[in-house]
């Protein structure tokens, strides 16, 4: 939907607390027109979005194309 063409390609996740680069990989258990990062992975990922003082987190992701 937002024009990642590869498996390896970047994207950039933010939220109101940071912006983080990540790398796309596809899995076919993820339904089309979501997306799904795991936490405890070490690097950067989730929690480096999440404000946990609120109810919901709003992200924009978008190609870094």
């Amino acid at each position: 939907r937002i024009g990642v063409a590869n498996e390896g390609d970047d994207v950039v996740v933010t939220s109101a607390r940071a912006s983080i680069t990540v790398p796309v990989t596809t899995d076919a258990s993820v339904a089309p027109g979501t997306a799904f990062m795991p936490f405890a992975r070490g690097g950067v990922g989730p929690t480096d979005l999440v404000d946990i003082t609120s109810h919901v987190t709003d992200v924009r992701v978008e190609t870094t194309r």
